[in-house]
């Protein structure tokens, strides 16, 4: 699934808001306590999440890429398969940013890969439409906080 979006929130406001996100994950799904400067490309933690099939299966998160405030990518690792998520970050001339939000899924069975393109096909405008909803939530919640003194 690919979705592209525009926002009109600054690149470091978004990247910062997406590392506070990625934080939070860490803490609260794992055994690993994390501060936004742990992150980098290769940083990893373990979580359980709820599969397409409602199972709980274990994942490894790895950090694929990590240019601030620009990129980030990650891999999301089942012992069944890989999904890969992305953000590109690209500023805009005249204000905000556009979001270029990219998912992928590998799987070593020829049967899943095809399965999941197959129901991507049939689900892909609910998946984008939630995509879009927490890309606005983003949104909101980086023009609500209030400004840093500093930044005026």
């Amino acid at each position: 699934m690919k979705l592209d979006m525009h926002l009109d929130v600054d690149a470091q406001s978004f990247f910062d808001c997406l590392v506070e996100s990625v934080v939070y994950d860490v803490n609260t799904e794992s055994n690993k306590h994390c501060k936004a400067k742990d992150l980098k490309e290769g940083f990893s933690y373990k979580k359980k999440m709820t599969t397409k099939t409602n199972a709980v299966a274990d994942v490894k998160v790895k950090i694929t890429e990590f240019n601030p405030p620009y990129h980030y990518a990650a891999q999301f690792k089942s012992s069944d398969d890989i999904t890969t998520i992305s953000y590109d970050i690209e500023s805009c001339p005249k204000s905000g940013i556009n979001v270029h939000y990219a998912e992928g899924f590998e799987s070593p069975s020829h049967f899943d890969t095809w399965n999941y393109k197959f129901v991507t096909m049939i689900y892909n405008f609910k998946a984008k439409k939630s995509m879009r909803r927490n890309l606005r939530r983003m949104q909101s919640y980086i023009l609500s906080k209030p400004k840093d003194i500093t930044e005026e």
